[in-house]
């Protein structure tokens, strides 16, 4: 089952990515790894200090 949290997370993280490299490359954004920085460290950071105990909690619910 925490396999299963782990696997969504990485696919709206995959989605995000897209959709800011896209608007960045569509509107020519100057600051892109800027934005591509910010959401990976809102990102990851997050999932990896969740604790197994803490993502069981999440499943249940």
């Amino acid at each position: 089952m925490v396999n299963q949290v782990w696997s969504t997370h990485r696919v709206k993280f995959v989605k995000t990515m897209c959709l800011i490299v896209n608007r960045a490359i569509s509107e020519n954004i100057e600051n892109t790894y800027n934005n591509i920085a910010i959401l990976i460290s809102q990102t990851i950071i997050p999932i990896n200090n969740l604790s197994k105990e803490h993502l069981e909690k999440i499943i249940e619910q």
